[in-house]
């Protein structure tokens, strides 16, 4: 049996995935990873639409078996690999990452979900800035972790290239950002750094969020103005 990981070195997601390897052994049982940027051919054979893809192979089978759908945290891959070796947890643990990963099935519901502001980064994985801003993009969303008013997300232009054009967003121009609320979208101008987007989702929200997480004197919510 094969327990493969596709990632991508800039994803987040990704790194998550395969600390959630570390520690674990079994006789019969090939735990690989392949970095889908550097094996496009091999990525695309296997179906890899999105970072990171954990593939399952049943021995004596060339295609996976089963795809792993949980959530993107350290300790739920710990909690799959565990179930499918057949062996004990190793005790790989984290918080939940907390960007929301949008396609073009979930992406209007979330946009437009009632009472909240979305922050969504259009990015692309050729993009370097997008590489660099994939590095503290979390920073940024887990400032606003316990506020039910804002969702900070992403969306992968090639794989969701409608929902870019909606926008008319380029994807050599990547990465770009948009919050939506109230019916409304406005875009984010200047060169993206974790200060200056949690200023502009504060300015457009009254969050008034620290990049710690805790609340401004000034925080507020003015939905009925």
């Amino acid at each position: 049996a094969v327990l493969l990981v596709v990632y991508a070195p800039w994803c987040v997601h990704s790194r998550k995935a395969v600390e959630g390897l570390r520690g674990y052994r079994k006789k019969g049982v090939v735990l690989a990873k392949l970095n889908g940027e550097f094996h496009g051919d091999a990525a695309l054979t296997l179906g890899t639409t999105n970072y990171p893809q954990i593939l399952f192979f049943a021995p004596g089978k060339r295609s996976p078996t089963e795809q792993y759908t949980g959530l993107t945290t350290t300790a739920e891959y710990d909690k799959y690999l565990s179930r499918k070796l057949n062996v004990p947890p190793q005790g790989n643990t984290d918080t939940k990452l907390h960007i929301a990963i949008l396609t073009e099935a979930t992406f209007e519901k979330a946009v437009t979900f009632p009472n909240r502001f979305t922050l969504v980064q259009f990015l692309t994985r050729e993009s370097e800035k997008a590489r660099e801003v994939a590095s503290w993009y979390e920073t940024v969303a887990s400032a606003f972790q316990d506020d039910e008013n804002v969702l900070v997300a992403a969306v992968d232009m090639a794989t969701n290239a409608k929902t870019a054009a909606k926008y008319n967003l380029k994807a050599d121009e990547s990465p770009h950002f948009l919050l939506f609320g109230k019916g409304e979208e406005v875009a984010f101008k200047g060169d993206p750094t974790p200060e200056g987007l949690l200023n502009f989702i504060n300015k457009h929200t009254k969050a008034n969020r620290n990049l710690d997480g805790t609340l401004a004197p000034t925080a507020a919510w003015l939905w009925d103005r």
